[in-house]
């Protein structure tokens, strides 16, 4: 049976997130076990607001981040990029800035070149914001032309785009996201699960998990600890009770059951993507778990610090062992293994 490759956005578990130190990213991730990292906000200045994603790095950052990934022995699963997260028409209220159609496709040959650089064709995306309070029906031909000029530029670079189902955006449900995945058809373009992002919409985890299951390219894992029998208020206050997997109100029991019967097909849709960060047929889960007491998550961003991120991840762990997913983490052996290919290179 594959593997589950954990993995997770190590922006998340420094201590200070205005400061997204790399080393301190890394330095916890490899203390955690963990073997693979997502770059998202990346800060190689040292200076409050120098955060920047991944994908708006220079060649000198690239390989400062290259070499820092060498020296903790860290792989990139894929890049948490900004695509798709911006408001699809011009001049009209959006919760997104407008981006036009040229300066996506600029930040996706960005995308391209981060990486290349990172090794891996694996793309965090998203589906646009319609403008609010509007009907996001009315705008979905509109999205689904943006994310066939996205597809189109995939296909030619060889590189797979994850749609993110995420609150607020024209592909926030698992239904809607899974019908750009059949009107796109291509196998450069996957969903990408995540249970709390529906949980806090009011929506059924297991319900919008099978409605994307088919096309399905890997797993966003946080949880959320309150009800929501509605959608809650898109703003960065109103989402403060994310929470580790084994607590939440996310059904991930039943949802991991499903995967585990659909796993083979599953990691087929990412073999040839991830390069050598991992091996063809595994499947790929991340850590987001936004579940600092005081920052949480929002949409641009989350925080759950370095005990929060150890939390997740023993968390998540939990739940694949009862479920019977086998995953990998740092031993001795492999430690050592790691040092001497370094002597004999």
């Amino acid at each position: 049976m594959p593997q589950v490759v954990i993995s997770g956005f190590a922006d998340e578990a420094v201590y200070d997130r205005d400061v997204a130190d790399p080393r301190e990213q890394l330095s916890v991730f490899s203390a955690l076990g963990l073997l693979h990292y997502t770059p998202r906000f990346v800060n190689l200045s040292g200076k409050h607001g120098g955060n920047k994603n991944v994908i708006y790095l220079d060649a000198d950052e690239f390989t400062r981040l290259r070499e820092l990934n060498d020296e903790y022995d860290m792989k990139v699963s894929s890049l948490g990029t900004p695509i798709g997260k911006s408001a699809l028409v011009e001049g009209k209220p959006s919760k997104g800035k407008y981006k036009s159609r040229q300066e996506v496709m600029d930040d996706l040959d960005k995308a391209f070149t981060a990486g290349f650089k990172l090794s891996t064709r694996l793309l965090r995306g998203f589906s646009f914001y319609p403008p609010e309070g509007d009907d996001t029906g009315k705008y979905y031909q509109q999205a689904l032309d943006m994310l066939g000029k996205i597809k189109d530029s995939c296909e030619r670079e060889g590189f797979l785009y994850g749609i993110e189902v995420e609150t607020g955006l024209i592909g926030r449900d698992g239904q809607t996201v899974s019908r750009f995945l059949e009107d796109l058809g291509s196998p450069n373009v996957v969903g990408v699960y995540d249970g709390a992002n529906v949980h806090v919409q009011g929506l059924n985890s297991v319900g919008e998990y099978i409605n994307m299951e088919r096309r399905l390219g890997w797993m966003h894992m946080k949880d959320y600890e309150v009800p929501c029998k509605k959608a809650i208020e898109l703003d960065e206050e109103g989402l403060k009770h994310f929470c580790p997997v084994d607590v939440g109100l996310v059904d991930y029991g039943t949802i991991l059951c499903y995967f585990k019967s659909k796993i083979t097909d599953i990691g087929s849709r990412l073999r040839g993507f991830e390069l050598t960060n991992f091996s063809g047929g595994d499947v790929l889960m991340e850590l987001e778990p936004h579940i600092s007491p005081k920052k949480g998550g929002g949409q641009f961003g989350g925080h759950s610090g370095p005990d929060g991120m150890g939390v997740a991840l023993r968390a998540l762990t939990k739940l694949l062992d009862r479920a019977g997913l086998d995953y990998r983490l740092r031993d001795y052996h492999s430690i050592k293994l790691r040092k001497m290919a370094k002597k004999i290179a």
